[in-house]
């Protein structure tokens, strides 16, 4: 009976590890304060390590805190607990992969006459769909579930200038805010007068 206990057991304790190797945490990229933790049970000591980022807080304690870095790719988070005993336990890790940030870059210039409309082209980079809030320096526009790259909208009819930025854009993951800034210039129309006889 205790053998079949003990390999009962064990059974379990390794099939929880390799559901628990199964997860992967994924952030965007420079995220921060980002919540990890395990058990707390009293007594123990947590020494956590952070590969592809820094403990902000917690560093001890059952919970920390992480400030994620800038670069994308395929990262951790890992803890040693110490109990009250001073028995070392296994270490247990959390992989955790570092999404990059979407971009829109807007840029350009186009002369139009007065009454016209003019294309405005942004450049997306990420997994879409996007979501793009741009704006004249007056009204801010977002446009939703962009599906590929460029994304070109059209303005209204202008009477003066307008120079148009990206405020925000939004993929399947994460955010970030706009590059560059794309001018529009507006020449006069001849305001011609009535006909006359001569």
């Amino acid at each position: 009976m205790r053998t079949f206990t003990k390999r009962f057991l064990t059974a379990i304790l390794l099939f929880s590890a390799t559901a628990s190797q199964a997860q992967i945490d994924s952030v965007c990229a420079s995220a921060s304060g980002i919540s990890y933790a395990v058990t707390n049970n009293p007594g123990s000591l947590f020494v956590w390590t952070v590969v592809g980022g820094t403990v902000s807080a917690g560093a001890g304690t059952n919970q920390i805190t992480v400030n994620w870095g800038g670069a994308p790719g395929l990262f951790a988070v890992n803890v040693v607990e110490t109990n009250g005993f001073g028995c070392i336990g296994d270490p247990v890790a959390l992989p955790v992969r570092i999404l990059p940030l979407p971009t829109a870059a807007i840029s350009g210039s186009t002369l139009i006459c007065a009454g016209e409309t003019a294309p405005i082209s942004v450049l997306l980079v990420g997994t879409g769909p996007w979501n793009v809030t741009y704006s004249d320096g007056t009204t801010n526009t977002t446009t939703n579930g962009i599906p590929s790259s460029p994304f070109v909208f059209t303005t209204p009819t202008l009477q003066s200038g307008k120079t148009y930025t990206v405020s925000s854009v939004v993929d399947s993951y994460c955010s970030n805010s706009g590059t560059g800034s794309a001018v529009v210039n507006v020449n006069p129309k001849p305001v011609t007068s009535a006909i006359t006889r001569q």
